[in-house]
C-alpha cells in the first residue's frame, strides 16, 4: 500500500513537474521577442492612423461625434491585410452589412414603438434574434460572412441604442447617423490607402503568384531528387521523399495566399489602370494545382516502387532498388532533359511574374518541354516493348512484379500530364502579362537574334 501510494505521489510529482516545464516554456515563448521592424508594415500603421485621426476629426467636425467613423477604420483597416484591394472589398462588404442592418433596426423600431421597459425590449430581442438566425446563413458564405457580421451587430446596436420613446422620425436619424458615419470612415479610410503610398492588390497578386510559381519549381526539383537512381542509400530516399512532402505544402500554403490576394485584385478600383486579368491568373492557380497534385502522385509513385516486397518477388531475394534501377536507368537521360525544360519553364515564369513584363524566350521554353516530352516517350515505350520481349525470350530478370510495374506506369504518365500542365502556367502568365503591359522589347529582339543565328 505505501509502495502504491509512494507511486501515486511520485506520478502526482512527474504531472507537477511536466506542468511546471508547460509554464515555463510558455512564459519564456511569451518573454521572447522576435518583432523586427518591417518598413511596410510601419507604412501600413501610419495610412491606418492617419485614416482613423482623418475620420474621427471629420465625424466630430460634422455630427459632433466621430467616435464611430474611427471604429470602422480600426475594424476595416485591419482585417485583410495591407492592399488596396482588401481594404476596398472590406469596406464595401461593411457598408453592405451596415445598411442591412440599420434599415431592419429601423423597422424594429417602426413596428414595436415604445419603451423598453414597457415589455417592447423583450419583442426587439426576438425580432433581432431572428434577424441573427438569418444573418447566420450569410455568414456561411465566404464571400459574404463579413457582411453577415456587420449586419447582425448593427442591428442590435441600432435598435437598442435608439432612445426609449423616439418617434419613427428620431429613428430613422439615428439610423441615417450610423450609416453615415460608417461611410465616411470608409470613405476616408480608401482615400487614404489610394493616395498615399498605395499597394495594389493586382501587384501583390502577381507577385504571390511568382513565389507559387518559385515554389512549385523548388517541389518539383526534390521530387525529381527523389527519383534519383544514383543512390542505394535508403535513408537518403526517406529524407528526399520528406522534403519533397514539406516542398508540396510549402506550395499550397502559397497558393492560398495567392487565392485572397486575387479575390481582392478582382474587386480593386482600377479607374487609372487596365483591368485586372482575373481569368488567365485563375487559370494559372488551377495549373499551379494541378502540378502539386501530379508531383504528389509522382512522389507516391515512387516510394511505392522503393518498397520492399519480398512476398511478390520471384525468389523473394531480389533489392527492390535494383529493380528500380533496371527500370528507371534506360529513360533517366530523357526525364533529366524533361526535368531541365520543366525547371526552365518554371524559372522564366517565375522571373517574368515577378518583374510584371512577359519576355519572347518564356513563350518559346515551351518547345524545349514538347521536345523532351516527345523523347521521354518513345524512350518509355522502346524500354517497355524491350521488357517484354526479354521476358518472352525466357530471361528471369526480367520478371517485374506489379508493385514495380503499376507505379513506374504511373510515374511515367504524371510526367506527361506535368508537362502539359506546366506549358499551361506558363501560357496562362504570359496572357496575364499581356493583358497589363507589352512585352518587353529586347527580349524579342534577342530571341529574333537567336532564331537567326540557330537557322545559319
Amino acid at each position: 500500500g505505501r509502495g502504491g501510494g509512494g507511486g501515486g505521489r511520485g506520478g502526482g510529482g512527474g504531472a507537477r513537474g511536466n506542468a511546471r516545464l508547460h509554464v515555463n516554456d510558455t512564459v519564456s515563448a511569451l518573454l521572447q521577442c522576435k518583432f523586427r521592424a518591417d518598413m511596410g508594415q510601419v507604412m501600413y500603421a501610419l495610412k491606418l492612423a492617419s485614416s482613423a485621426a482623418v475620420a474621427g476629426a471629420l465625424g466630430w467636425a460634422l455630427t459632433g461625434n466621430g467616435s464611430w467613423a474611427t471604429l470602422t477604420v480600426s475594424f476595416v483597416g485591419t482585417r485583410e491585410g495591407s492592399a488596396v484591394g482588401g481594404s476596398f472589398n472590406t469596406a464595401m462588404l461593411r457598408m453592405q452589412g451596415t445598411v442591412i442592418g440599420a434599415l431592419f433596426a429601423f423597422v424594429v423600431v417602426v413596428v414595436l414603438p415604445g419603451t423598453l421597459a414597457s415589455g417592447v425590449g423583450a419583442g426587439r430581442l426576438l425580432l433581432l434574434a431572428f434577424f441573427t438566425f438569418l444573418t447566420t446563413y450569410l455568414r456561411l458564405n465566404p464571400e459574404y460572412s463579413y457582411a453577415g457580421v456587420v449586419a447582425a451587430f448593427t442591428a442590435y446596436i441600432v435598435a437598442l441604442g435608439v432612445p426609449d420613446g423616439a418617434d419613427p422620425q428620431g429613428a430613422r436619424s439615428y439610423a441615417h447617423r450610423r450609416i453615415e458615419q460608417n461611410v465616411l470612415g470608409l470613405m476616408v479610410l480608401v482615400v487614404v490607402e489610394v493616395v498615399l503610398l498605395p499597394t495594389y492588390a493586382s501587384d501583390a497578386g502577381r507577385r504571390a503568384a511568382a513565389e507559387t510559381v518559385r515554389a512549385t519549381e523548388h517541389a518539383a526539383e526534390l521530387v525529381y531528387d527523389a527519383s534519383a537512381v544514383g543512390t542505394d542509400c535508403g535513408r537518403c530516399r526517406r529524407r528526399a521523399a520528406a522534403d519533397a512532402q514539406t516542398a508540396l505544402d510549402d506550395v499550397k500554403d502559397c497558393l492560398s495566399a495567392q487565392n485572397t490576394l486575387l479575390v481582392q485584385a478582382a474587386v480593386e478600383p482600377h479607374l487609372w489602370s487596365p483591368k485586372f486579368p482575373l481569368a488567365p491568373y485563375q487559370t494559372l492557380a488551377v495549373d499551379l494545382e494541378s502540378v502539386r497534385r501530379i508531383l504528389g502522385l509522382m512522389r507516391a509513385a515512387l516510394a511505392a516502387m522503393s518498397m520492399r516486397r519480398d512476398d511478390n518477388s520471384t525468389n523473394g531475394k531480389e533489392d527492390p532498388r535494383a529493380q528500380v534501377r533496371e527500370l528507371l536507368t534506360p529513360t533517366d537521360c530523357f526525364v533529366t532533359e524533361l526535368r531541365r525544360a520543366v525547371k526552365q519553364r518554371l524559372d522564366h515564369t517565375a522571373e517574368d511574374l515577378g518583374a510584371g513584363v512577359g519576355r519572347w524566350e518564356t513563350r518559346a521554353a515551351s518547345a524545349s518541354i514538347a521536345r523532351a516530352q516527345a523523347s521521354l516517350e518513345r524512350a518509355f515505350i522502346l524500354h517497355t516493348l524491350t521488357i517484354r520481349q526479354r521476358y518472352q525470350a525466357g530471361d528471369p530478370s526480367m520478371f517485374l512484379p506489379n508493385h514495380l510495374m503499376v507505379p513506374w506506369h504511373a510515374y511515367m504518365l504524371c510526367t506527361q500530364v506535368l508537362a502539359a500542365h506546366v506549358d499551361s502556367l506558363g501560357a496562362a502568365s504570359m496572357e496575364a502579362l499581356l493583358a497589363v503591359a507589352p512585352p518587353c522589347v529586347e527580349s524579342a529582339e534577342a530571341a529574333a537574334r537567336k532564331s537567326v543565328d540557330a537557322g545559319s
